[in-house]
């Protein structure tokens, strides 16, 4: 099912806040090991690291959606090898995200075909 938010379901915060926080680089250093992302950042997918890019800048303030979450996180920590089969799947799919945005430039190749077909 497609989940509808709105802006005011994410918590608000200024340029300044997401720095001081080190939510996706680290403050001192500029790079991103250091920081919030850096920790949880075990996505397998280019779809996945924008997606908890998006989480971490965005975080969610309703306490319902966050056990949701929290929920499907313990789930593949219950279920080792799922959740080690999955990742093997994972590894073979093409960003469907960044070819959606070139075809909608008219920006494709034959090899971005090919690789939505291997998908």
């Amino acid at each position: 099912p497609v989940i509808r938010y709105e802006i005011k379901d994410f918590l608000q915060m200024d340029y300044a806040t997401k720095a001081s926080l080190d939510l996706v680089e680290n403050a001192r250093s500029g790079k991103k090991q250091g920081s919030l992302f850096w920790l949880l950042d075990e996505t397998k997918t280019a779809m996945g690291m924008r997606l908890l890019r998006s989480w971490i800048h965005r975080p969610l303030i309703d306490k319902e959606r966050i056990v949701q979450r929290q929920e499907v996180v313990q789930v593949f920590l219950d279920h080792f090898f799922e959740r080690s089969d999955l990742t093997d799947s994972l590894k073979g799919v093409y960003d469907i995200e960044r070819l959606a945005s070139r075809v909608s430039f008219g920006k494709t190749n034959p090899k971005d075909l090919l690789q939505l077909a291997t998908t």
